[in-house]
């Protein structure tokens, strides 16, 4: 389904499968209504044409690479997520923004990494784990990071960013 362009009328789907549109290189974009509940692993990987700005807040589960190589310019995560799996959004080379929900918990490995363009993103408080990687490859200046946040893992972001870390009880970084 490389010269897929266009899917309508999906707006009453609840799951998109495994691989449901991997390397779909035409495909601009997917009408995710506010009934889908998971994004499979590799759903949307190699879809090198494809944009969303929301994720909906009815998904709960993103899966790993679910949106590997797209080209997404900037994401607003909906508040269903609790947490953003392994590499699902690595390799997005127009990424330039993400703003995160309150739900989300842990940022898994290299969820966002080697995202060549990303310079901003926007945590919330309840956010609790960034793990290994998350931001590899990324250009982030500055984060700041919440007080809900106990752990961050090697590598998370670039060594040149500068954190500013508003909890002082900080649990685990880089280990």
């Amino acid at each position: 389904c490389t010269a897929l362009e266009q899917v309508t009328g999906a707006k009453n789907v609840e799951a998109l499968g495994e691989m449901a549109f991997n390397g779909a290189k035409a495909l601009k974009t997917y009408p995710l209504g506010n009934k889908v509940r998971t994004i499979g692993k590799s759903a949307f990987s190699g879809c090198s044409s494809f944009k969303i700005n929301k994720i909906p807040d009815s998904v709960t589960s993103i899966g790993t690479w679910a949106f590997n190589s797209t080209a997404i310019e900037t994401l607003e995560l909906g508040s269903g997520l609790k947490y953003i799996n392994d590499y699902a959004f690595t390799y997005c080379s127009n990424l330039t923004k993400v703003t995160f929900p309150a739900n989300i918990q842990t940022i898994e490995i290299y969820a966002f990494s080697h995202c060549p363009k990303l310079k901003n993103v926007i945590f919330t408080e309840g956010l609790k784990t960034i793990n290994e990687g998350a931001f590899t490859g990324s250009i982030i200046e500055e984060a700041v990071i919440p007080k809900s946040v106990s752990a961050i893992g090697t590598g998370a972001f670039p060594s040149d960013t500068k954190l500013i870390l508003l909890n002082d009880k900080l649990t685990n970084m880089g280990g």
